[in-house]
């Protein structure tokens, strides 16, 4: 399609027939049926989806050569009238030892086979077998579950506090996704999300996220106890490329009363990665707003710190898995954690470490400065009573004196004070 919309049908039309030309110089000559002097097991389905049969495939193997060996004929740049382009390639492939059901059910087990293969990148293959069939009837009981979860609204928000590492005093939580659709029981939030954004829901989502949020937040947005205390609310990839969505959540904030210095805007790595001009310009109108940008989950992409600096970013947050390792990992492994603690202070972004399970994590994080820390060791997600009664219990108040409340933490007790 890009092709034809950019250079004209014809020259679309000259892409496949090099394109049908390539992939069949890959067969053998034994690979090929022909009736009447042509050969018919290589075709076109529609649009750029072509099928090619096979007989007499010795192993699996042997299909998986076949599909290396027509990605690198595609590899090559493709000449057309007044310019080249280079294609890539997603396969499904069906191995079969005995035809026993009907073409289009086959075809249609080698189209899903190529479906996956497409999520996964460029130039991939995938064969159809038990353990995809399972995977695939799991995702239709997700987006099944996720359908009925958004029409009946069936989403609610748990909350994790966050403390400030030096004196141990609550100061916000982030609000984390929760479904009740018995059909997503068990199903971790993180998947059915991914499978929200590739069904179109997860703006519907977002939008269910940051009421819910605000309505809590407009609860306390009157008792001064509460003033220090900010939120921290995920939003999809997909917002940033929504002109609209500053709009709407600068609507959002004045019907809940709610000041912007009180939300922290949560990233992704892979939200930033592309860089265009579009989702900077979305990202420069929240901070704008005045609601905080934390970029999440940091080190599991690939923002380097000299990219970073192109964005409004205020605040970062070290991803679990490096703080897992501290436990672990040897001085090299560590330094990685230092570096970026030392940077972000450089760069004056404040720092959250995700994760934190451990007295001996939470020494480490203090000795470096680490600004900010969530996890296990403080408290798991909280509905949001009992959050709002931690705080209260443990030092989120914020009223004068010292009151100091003990919890215990395996053999050793951590105090949270306010």
């Amino acid at each position: 399609k890009r092709i034809n919309d950019t250079y004209g049908h014809a020259t679309g039309d000259a892409l496949l027939a090099q394109f049908c030309q390539r992939v069949m110089g890959c067969l053998r000559e034994e690979d090929k049926v022909y009736i009447r002097n042509r050969c018919v097991n290589f075709a076109r389905l529609a649009g750029d989806e072509f099928a090619l049969a096979i007989l007499d495939v010795a192993d699996q193997s042997s299909a998986e050569h076949i599909a290396r060996r027509i990605f690198e004929r595609l590899s090559s740049p493709f000449s057309l009238p007044g310019t080249e382009v280079r294609v890539h390639a997603s396969i499904g492939i069906l191995y079969i030892e005995a035809i026993e059901q009907p073409a289009d059910a086959l075809l249609i087990q080698a189209d899903k086979a190529m479906y996956y293969a497409k999520q996964r990148g460029k130039n991939q293959y995938q064969f159809f077998d038990a353990r995809l069939a399972e995977a695939i009837s799991e995702r239709k009981r997700i987006e099944m579950g996720l359908t009925r979860a958004v029409n009946e609204n069936a989403f609610d928000l748990v909350f994790m506090p966050i403390v400030d590492t030096q004196t141990l005093r609550i100061v916000g939580a982030e609000a984390l996704l929760r479904c009740s659709d018995e059909q997503l029981a068990g199903v971790a939030p993180e998947s059915y999300i991914l499978v929200a954004e590739q069904q179109g829901l997860i703006r519907e989502i977002d939008l269910l996220v940051l009421e819910k949020a605000f309505s809590r937040i407009a609860a306390i947005e009157s008792d001064p106890r509460y003033d220090h205390l900010t939120f921290a609310i995920n939003i999809s990839a997909i917002e940033l490329h929504n002109q609209g969505f500053p709009a709407r959540l600068s609507k959002l904030l004045v019907e809940h009363d709610i000041p912007p210095r009180r939300i922290e805007l949560e990233i992704t790595e892979t939200a930033l990665i592309a860089q265009d001009e579009a989702s900077l310009a979305v990202l420069h109108e929240l901070r704008a707003i005045g609601v905080g940008l934390s970029l999440d989950d940091f080190g599991t992409g690939y923002i380097a710190f000299n990219q970073l600096m192109n964005y409004p970013v205020g605040q970062l947050k070290i991803d679990r898995s490096f703080i897992n390792a501290l436990s672990e990992c040897g001085p090299s492994d560590r330094s990685l954690v230092d570096i970026v603690i030392a940077l972000a202070h450089h760069f004056d972004i404040d720092v959250v470490a995700e994760g934190v399970e451990t007295i001996e994590q939470l020494e480490y994080l203090k000795a470096r400065r680490c600004r900010y820390a969530q996890g296990f060791l403080f408290s798991r997600p909280l509905p949001w009573s009992q959050f709002i009664a931690l705080c209260q219990s443990h030092g989120a108040l914020d009223q004068g004196g010292a009151a100091v409340s003990p919890l215990s933490v395996g053999t050793k007790r951590l105090n949270i004070v306010s």
